[in-house]
């Protein structure tokens, strides 16, 4: 069974990266407008999965929340993405409760050596499902950002890197758990 020095590591970088993928989740920048396709290049335009926002000719940042989350006009993939991202957070707050109690230096719930090593592959098991929730959402986001790049002038920017990055993170959270 791994060291309890460890298990703490793995599990603080596991709730960093469940922060920073519910920060990613709420950031309005998964897709930025190219200024250089556009006439006015001062002008841009961001979407995230919650909000669009935009530069006024002022110069002031205007935000727009999308009025009808579940409605028909919303795009399925941005829909299936939400869910998928609320899925991955709530899997890794539901994990970090369980990976809490199956760590070697805590004494709250089980007293004995096996069970909390299977609570604690239980915890990584659950850090891992949604770490490949949040792979899939920000991978299928990119790919429709892809998809729509001949018709509009998006690029994908670097929250769509971090969030496979985070993702990749929340997956191999628990390996060494099992040594």
């Amino acid at each position: 069974m791994a060291s309890s020095s460890l298990q703490i590591c793995s599990l603080l970088m596991a709730l960093a990266g469940s922060t920073l993928l519910l920060l990613t989740t709420m950031s309005n920048r998964w897709k930025n407008s190219d200024t250089t396709a556009m006439l006015v290049p001062s002008k841009w335009i961001s979407e995230g999965l919650w909000m669009d926002c935009g530069v006024t000719g002022f110069g002031a940042i205007q935000c727009m929340k999308f009025p009808h989350m579940l409605s028909a006009e919303s795009k399925s993939h941005i829909q299936a993405c939400r869910a998928l991202m609320i899925i991955s957070i709530l899997l890794g707050f539901v994990a970090a409760m369980v990976s809490l109690l199956g760590l070697k230096c805590t004494n709250v719930g089980l007293r004995d050596e096996d069970e909390k090593l299977k609570v604690a592959v239980t915890g990584g098991f659950l850090f891992t499902l949604g770490g490949l929730c949040s792979m899939v959402a920000v991978s299928w986001y990119a790919a429709m950002i892809t998809e729509d790049c001949v018709k509009t002038p998006y690029k994908l920017k670097p929250l769509n890197f971090y969030g496979n990055i985070l993702s990749a993170k929340l997956d191999f959270r628990f390996d060494f758990v099992s040594d």
